[in-house]
């Protein structure tokens, strides 16, 4: 239908919007003088004018209803979470199934969706990260993302060739831990990076081919497992630093997902996807890498404990665990500073 001005509009015209009715003139009494004719053209122009009048305000109030109406809908988003055990949440407990998979209602994506909320958003939180799952895994999970997320939040990689577990045991656990293993395994795991990146890569290209071209992708690294102190290990002849190796090896990891995400976004074509390094706000709450003590203001779990929380002067307290997959992860505090991260790096989407 052609769009109009109301004020360009005839009377006829007025008259077929339904804004205007009964304001012609009669003209049956043809022997009437010319003053009661002007007369009567008057007030016929005067409710005219009043018609009009009244049509207009009527177009305002429905528009600003209308307006306001579209104004106070709520945004609806679905947010996806893949990946492994620092996506899923072992070491926060809440776990919402007892299936192996550890998945929190603490964990970091559920926090930040948590406060999506208070921003008033509605969201559709679909878990499916994974306690322990590699690479390969996580590419398998992305079959089971709805295709019309809106967001999809991961953090992968530490699990292929069995890395993560082996670095901990080999180089903090006061049982296995010694420094030529703990060598062999950060040098074998930083020799492994380009798999891990292309493996990272593929699990972009799949969820760039499912998603929608206004959907989100956000990698989350991993924060460091040794606050910055020397913990040399020694056998014999053999030293090496592991704290100092560990830490080097997981800030070359970082820096390598940085430059593969910051690749990925050269492409105008793919879904946009945003790297959020945890390691900076991570400094000093890293677990201390020494088998005779704790650090106390820790956000990673240590050995033999999970659900760790920071009270007021930022001292953490948790509870004991024997399960060896809460060891080294996250804990609720941890959760809590990563969902924080996530909130100002990303904060709402599509706003």
């Amino acid at each position: 239908m052609a769009s109009h001005d109301i004020r360009d509009l005839s009377p006829g015209q007025l008259r077929g919007t339904g804004c205007l009715t009964d304001v012609r003139p009669t003209n049956d009494n043809r022997d009437m003088s010319d003053s009661s004719q002007a007369k009567r053209h008057v007030r016929s122009s005067r409710r005219w004018a009043g018609a009009l009048a009244q049509g207009v305000v009527a177009a305002l109030v429905l528009v600003a209803v209308t307006g306001a109406s579209v104004a106070a809908a709520p945004q609806e988003m679905t947010v996806v979470l893949i990946g492994d055990s620092y996506t899923s949440g072992n070491g926060a407990g809440a776990y919402r199934a007892d299936d192996g998979s550890f998945r929190s209602t603490r964990n970091w994506g559920s926090v930040y969706a948590d406060w999506l909320g208070t921003q008033g958003v509605q969201v559709n939180l679909v878990d499916l990260s994974h306690s322990g799952h590699n690479s390969a895994q996580v590419l398998a999970q992305v079959a089971k993302v709805p295709a019309d997320a809106d967001l999809v939040m991961m953090t992968v990689g530490g699990n292929d060739n069995s890395n993560f577990s082996n670095l901990v045991n080999k180089c903090f656990s006061v049982i296995t831990a010694n420094p030529s293993d703990c060598q062999a395994r950060v040098d074998g795991t930083r020799a492994s990076l380009g798999d891990v990146m292309a493996s990272t890569r593929e699990i972009l290209d799949a969820l760039d081919a499912r998603l929608g071209p206004s959907a989100r992708i956000v990698l989350v690294g991993y924060p460091l497992l040794s606050t910055d102190t020397s913990y040399v290990l020694t056998s014999g002849s053999n030293r090496y630093d592991a704290a100092a190796g560990i830490r080097g090896l997981q800030a070359d990891v970082a820096s390598r997902q940085i430059i593969l995400i910051a690749t990925w976004n050269l492409n105008p074509a793919h879904v946009r996807a945003t790297f959020v390094n945890t390691q900076a706000a991570f400094a000093g709450h890293e677990p201390d890498p020494s088998m005779t003590k704790r650090n106390p203001q820790r956000w990673i779990n240590e050995f033999f404990e999970t659900e760790g929380k920071a009270g007021a002067d930022g001292n953490v307290s948790s509870r004991v665990s024997v399960q060896p997959a809460e060891w080294y992860h996250p804990n609720i505090t941890g959760h809590a500073q990563i969902a924080a991260l996530v909130q100002q790096t990303v904060g709402v989407p599509h706003q």
